[in-house]
């Protein structure tokens, strides 16, 4: 694997932004049509090199044969905000077709997926049901996947308030494209050729959003979505985040043919 850490310009977000790409580099397994490719996005205090210093993602990336991207969001929670930039454009529009061209991706459909941890699991589902075109399947892992709870004041990760106003407005409020429960389901609804597949996890001594996890999970297991669940023990950490990027791996190429 080759992995790249540097920076791009983008259109969306009218400025240069930090990226950080682990990319095959077996070119001789390379498919014809490119790797398949997770998009990787970080939690509210990390940036986009936190995934690799903190978990062996590169590894696991090897022994998947996937390609990963790890893009910078700042404290945004992944949305076009109402007082700022436009970081859910950037994410889930601009950056799959860059990041494609950049590294020989595939633009497919199939091979494209989507996961995060914390405010990035909660980005990771938003992209994932407002864009089934581009992401098949996507996995949130302790994501503040309840944002009624976020801009109620009681935020999953510390300091909400001071970015509040200017992501969710002043006073904030959700629109239905920003709420997870709403946006899943809207994608159950779709045909099924297009429906995304959906993974949530979280630790069970994670006191700041096991809760709110338990509950989108009663809600989209009563939905007709192809939804699959993880516990086990842990908080809101990286040890538990490291465990379960792995898993995560495995649930997205689930039913391939193993890489040789």
């Amino acid at each position: 694997m080759a992995f790249f850490s540097g920076n791009i310009f983008s259109h969306a977000l009218r400025m240069q932004t930090a990226l950080c790409a682990i990319i095959p580099n077996d070119l001789l397994c390379r498919p014809a049509k490119g790797f398949p490719t997770v998009y990787l996005l970080h939690g509210m205090s990390d940036n986009s090199s936190c995934w690799t210093r903190f978990t062996s993602v590169e590894r696991y990336a090897v022994e998947h044969g996937l390609a990963v991207i790890m893009p910078e969001a700042q404290r945004s929670f992944y949305t076009d905000m109402r007082m700022g930039l436009r970081y859910f454009t950037y994410i889930s529009d601009e950056l799959p077709k860059l990041a494609a061209k950049m590294f020989g991706l595939s633009p497919s459909r199939e091979d494209t997926f989507v996961a995060g941890l914390s405010m990035g699991g909660y980005g990771a589902l938003k992209c994932l049901f407002a864009r089934p075109e581009t992401f098949c399947a996507g996995a949130s892992l302790s994501g503040a996947v309840d944002m009624s709870v976020v801009i109620a004041g009681d935020p999953p990760d510390g300091g909400m308030h001071i970015e509040e106003p200017a992501i969710f407005g002043d006073p904030p409020r959700l629109t239905p494209d920003e709420d997870l429960f709403r946006l899943a389901d809207k994608a159950a609804a779709l045909p099924e050729n297009i429906r995304p597949r959906v993974m949530t996890c979280c630790g069970v001594d994670d006191t700041k959003t096991y809760d709110m996890n338990r509950r989108f999970r009663r809600h989209v297991e009563k939905s007709r979505l192809d939804y699959h669940y993880g516990e086990g023990p842990g908080g809101h950490d990286w040890k538990f985040w490291d465990e379960w990027i792995d898993k995560t791996f495995d649930f997205f190429l689930e039913g391939r043919e193993p890489k040789t």
